[in-house]
């Protein structure tokens, strides 16, 4: 078993890293950046022109292409990756403040759910962005992939420690 400063050290990281990670995962979804080149940025809802600094919602650029049933099958995964990130958290606050380790436990699965779904949506997009010509990664991705990370590190530990100290 671990000693009683491993719990500290144990309880201590995994919340953070979820925090961090719902962090990112919210920053990246909601920011026009996952792709870049030097005319405009892209993100998972709108299109942007850097020339005029307008932004046009991503439906009308989808509707005109052949890109759309990954690119909405990519927004599918990262909501209902928010979603079970949104769990992850209020369960973790539920564990702080009631002290049941259910909350943790969900908590935690909910967190392995939430980076499960992240590195399917991030995977998906970045086998096919190479379909809108001239694109590049950027960071808003990049951010996106280490939520997922983050979530599927934070979500075991938060499991064990509900199971070892009960």
């Amino acid at each position: 078993m671990f000693e009683t400063h491993a719990r500290t050290v144990i309880w201590g990281l995994s919340p953070t890293m979820l925090i961090v990670g719902s962090f990112y995962h919210v920053m990246s979804i909601a920011t026009p950046h996952w792709l870049s080149n030097n005319t405009a940025h892209m993100g998972l809802w709108s299109y942007c022109s850097r020339e005029d600094g307008t932004c046009v919602g991503i439906t009308e650029m989808l509707n005109e292409n052949d890109h759309a049933s990954w690119f909405r099958a990519v927004q599918g995964l990262e909501i209902a990756a928010t979603v079970f990130v949104l769990v992850a958290i209020v369960t973790g606050l539920m564990r702080a403040n009631l002290g049941h380790t259910i909350w943790q436990t969900a908590a935690g699965v909910s967190a392995i759910v939430a980076g499960g779904i992240g590195v399917a949506g991030v995977t998906v997009f970045g086998k096919n962005y190479q379909d809108l010509p001239g694109q590049q990664l950027s960071w808003a991705y990049v951010f996106n992939a280490a939520s997922s990370g983050l979530c599927l590190l934070s979500g075991p530990v938060l499991i064990l420690d509900s199971i070892l100290y009960k």
